[in-house]
């Protein structure tokens, strides 16, 4: 079916992995041949005790050993127990190594959009793609490709040995089963393309309806909408709550179904062998072993027709997170021996121009600017005038519709994102601090970093005396979005991260945002020693809050307005 392709890239991954997959396969085999064996020499072993207990009686003295079934009836019941624990060992394994391997690839591919591309994208729908949509896929490995290689290795194994122990007619009941298996396979298969995709729209609604409630919730209680909105979220949780009450019982309904399948064939597998080997001293016995040995399939295919229907809502979050994943992940920066001119400008741009989709107005126009080494420049605009625009343009944020920028006389365009990181140290308007403690959110910008290096970082941004007051010190967990800290201290913070680079070129974007004026000019006067030959860009809506600059330039509506000199 066509709709399966997008799901051609996790077989891949999956794959790749082949030698601990088929180890998890054999597991699972012996796991469910243990149960075969386990019903079926049980059922022979109690049949052929009544037979010969039978015979004895009517007065025939009939050998029976009782010692080898018995050992036998011993080794599969421990060897069912050992191999299923190992195989459900073997099977999460490899599953959650998967699923970490394609939730580190979203990230870094989420991390690597531009700043439009992510702006479009809510936040609910990005929480969804690393981890609902991620996890919809180990039903991909665990519930579908591990039992179907089983059942192709394991049904045929299971029919010749039944035709050899009893009557090949017991191909018959087999063959029978193999069918209503693939035919109710592709049955759920179909139908559960629609309603999974159904389900996983309706999921993300709900979430993003959530997400929204609680993230404004203090405006929506002040704008009296707080019962509207919550109305609406009950609303898509009730329809969600459907679709998944449907699921539930389509699934019961297959499952009856297949476990229906399983015990027909082995009623049709004992009738077989009592009409066909009732001439046969142990007949019964055989056509017991044979009906009980199919019992024994019911570990394992009734889940097979669940897993398939449930492969919409697989197949569903894997093209959402093909979007994400489709074409050539970052390549590996070339080396390169970092001499640039040393007569080149740090930056310099030539007639940069921007647009924002859906706007009628460029966000930046013929922008053009020289940085020369070791200068600094304030860029100064009211909101909306083109700033952060300009900033995510020269972090490689964002690519110029038109335009050209070289960067320490390179072209932007000839440098690799990793090169072109290397040489920049960025801070944006918004302080992206994550729920870790202060060290683990400053060696994001130097991984390698020592504490004397952090502490050399903090006491730049004003904030060492402050990190020194926590409990735990540079361990102290700040929280989600660094709730523990004020306003102004994750500022300093995402500033202290940015000092950790030793990039020759520095943008910060509103540096001395929360920031009173006491501590803006301390920390001010620690940045303008750090700052010393290195090139600096500042952004805000006033110079007079920004840290001293050579030169000052006005940005007004997109374009270069105004230059001013210190």
């Amino acid at each position: 079916m066509r709709p399966l392709r997008a799901l051609l890239p996790y077989l891949a991954l999956l794959r790749r992995r082949r030698g601990t997959a088929l180890i998890g396969v054999l597991l699972l085999a012996a796991t469910v041949a243990s149960a075969v064996g386990l019903l079926g020499l049980s059922g022979w072993f109690i049949t052929a005790t009544g037979v010969t207990a039978l015979a004895w009686a009517a007065g025939s003295r009939v050998v029976f050993d009782i010692f080898l079934p018995g050992a036998g009836i011993r080794f599969f019941a421990l060897s069912r127990t050992v191999a299923r624990y190992f195989e459900r060992l073997w099977q999460h394994a490899l599953t959650l190594d998967l699923l970490a391997a394609l939730r580190t690839a979203v990230f870094a591919r989420l991390a690597a959009q531009p700043a439009a591309v992510l702006a479009r994208l809510r936040d609910a729908a990005l929480l969804d793609r690393l981890t609902s949509d991620v996890d919809a896929i180990d039903n991909l490995p665990l519930r579908v490709a591990a039992p179907l290689a089983t059942t192709a290795l394991l049904v045929p194994t299971v029919a010749i040995l039944l035709a050899w122990l009893a009557t090949p007619w017991m191909l018959l009941p087999l063959g029978a089963l193999s069918a209503l298996t693939l035919g109710l396979g592709l049955l759920a298969l179909r139908s559960g393309m629609r309603p999974g995709r159904r389900l996983r729209a309706r999921s993300e609604a709900l979430h993003a309806r959530l997400l929204e409630s609680l993230t404004g919730l203090a405006e929506l209680h002040h704008a009296g909408s707080l019962n509207a909105h919550a109305a609406r979220s009950r609303q898509l949780d009730a329809r969600l709550a459907q679709a998944q009450r449907r699921r539930a019982q389509r699934l019961g309904a297959l499952d009856a179904a297949m476990t229906t399948a399983v015990q027909l064939s082995a009623a049709t597998a004992l009738l077989l062998g009592l009409l066909l080997l009732d001439a046969t001293p142990m007949g019964a016995a055989a056509a017991v072993l044979a009906a009980l040995a199919l019992l024994g399939l019911n570990e394992l295919l009734p889940g097979l027709p669940q897993a398939l229907y449930q492969l919409g809502e697989t197949q569903t979050a894997a093209a959402r997170l093909n979007q994400l994943l489709k074409g050539p992940g970052e390549a590996p920066a070339p080396a390169e021996s970092m001499q640039e001119a040393a007569e080149a400008p740090a930056l310099q741009l030539e007639g940069i121009g921007l647009w924002h989709a859906g706007r009628p107005t460029p966000a930046l126009a013929e922008v053009s600017l020289t940085l020369a080494r070791g200068e600094r420049l304030a860029i100064t605009g009211a909101s909306g005038s083109g700033k952060s625009s300009l900033l995510q343009v020269i972090a490689g944020l964002q690519t110029a519709d038109e335009g050209r920028m070289h960067v320490l006389g390179r072209p932007s365009e000839t440098l690799h994102p990793a090169q072109l990181r290397d040489r920049m140290s960025v801070l944006t308007q918004h302080s992206e601090i994550f729920a870790a403690s202060v060290a683990d959110n400053l060696r994001l910008a130097a991984p390698e970093a020592n504490e004397a290096a952090l502490w050399r970082a903090l006491h730049i941004a004003a904030l060492d005396e402050v990190v020194a007051a926590l409990p735990e010190g540079l361990d102290t967990w700040v929280g989600e979005a660094g709730a523990r800290l004020s306003g102004g201290q994750t500022r300093r913070l995402a500033l202290a991260r940015v000092l950790l680079r030793d990039a020759p070129i520095v943008l910060l974007d509103e540096p001395a945002t929360g920031l009173d004026a006491a501590t803006r000019a301390t920390v001010f006067s620690r940045l303008d020693a750090w700052l010393a030959g290195r090139s600096a860009i500042f952004l805000g809506h006033d110079a007079a809050v920004l840290p001293r600059a050579d030169r000052s330039l006005q940005l007004y509506e997109g374009h270069i307005r105004a230059t001013t000199t210190d």
